[in-house]
């Protein structure tokens, strides 16, 4: 979830982040349960002045973001651009996402 205020994450600024050593502030969101749409979820997330952004590369597991949205999000409202990572697991197969084959629950890939 978003914090409360979101517009004035701690020392924020208005510098272009270009390495992640610049960031002062992040903002780690990976669960997009409170987001209807997810042009809602980018609007919000898009209103912020975080340096970084530790976000899903899918919305709700299944809908990838766009480069029209990593674009949207580059940008912080206060002029200066940011820095966004994509999480994603390399240690495990999770079975809410995309690629999962429900078959899998009673017959494993090996592996």
């Amino acid at each position: 979830m978003i914090p409360d205020h979101p517009l004035q994450p701690h020392q924020e600024n208005a510098r272009d982040i270009t390495k992640l050593d610049e960031a002062e502030n992040f903002l780690y969101l990976l669960n997009t349960q409170n987001f209807d749409t997810k042009q809602q979820y980018i609007d919000r997330l898009a209103e912020t002045n975080y340096d970084l952004l530790i976000i899903d590369l899918f919305f709700h597991a299944n809908q990838p973001l766009t480069s029209e949205d990593i674009e949207k999000l580059s940008a912080k409202v206060n002029g200066g651009h940011r820095l966004l990572i994509a999480y994603m697991s390399i240690g495990e197969a999770e079975d809410y996402r995309y690629y999962w084959d429900r078959l899998w629950d009673l017959h494993p890939p090996l592996g």
